[in-house]
């Protein structure tokens, strides 16, 4: 898959094994990932900006599937926290703090996503 690069955010490696090679599914679940990625993240910052504690766990929660899919296992990580916070409510203070820097590095993921996507393309 792709041209051998190393990725810092995603795990082609898990992606393969996932997909036993197959590459006409991980480009199907990559473009996936690329198009429904922006808009979860922007539904999850708009969430943590109102309050909505229901939506910031829901989001959290889908984002937290799609960083373990594609090998994001530190994002997946993140993201299981911050729906961990927004379910126990005793915690929610501490969102924003771990939110910000994730929303940038999730950012750093979706291009690395594109990237991958273009190198595949390129590759046959």
């Amino acid at each position: 898959m792709g041209s051998g690069k190393q990725y810092i955010y995603i795990d082609t490696e898990h992606i393969n094994e996932l997909t036993d090679g197959d590459t006409e599914l991980i480009v199907q679940i990559l473009t996936a990932a690329v198009n429904t990625l922006p808009d979860d993240l922007q539904k999850l910052t708009t969430a943590i900006n109102t309050g909505n504690t229901e939506h910031t766990r829901f989001y959290a929660h889908k984002l937290k599937g799609s960083f373990y899919f594609i090998g994001g296992r530190r994002l997946g990580d993140a993201f299981a926290t911050i729906e961990r916070y927004s379910t126990d409510g005793a915690s929610l203070h501490l969102i924003p703090a771990i939110f910000w820097p994730l929303l940038r590095d999730a950012r750093k993921a979706q291009d690395e996503l594109k990237e991958l996507l273009k190198d595949m393309d390129t590759a046959s």
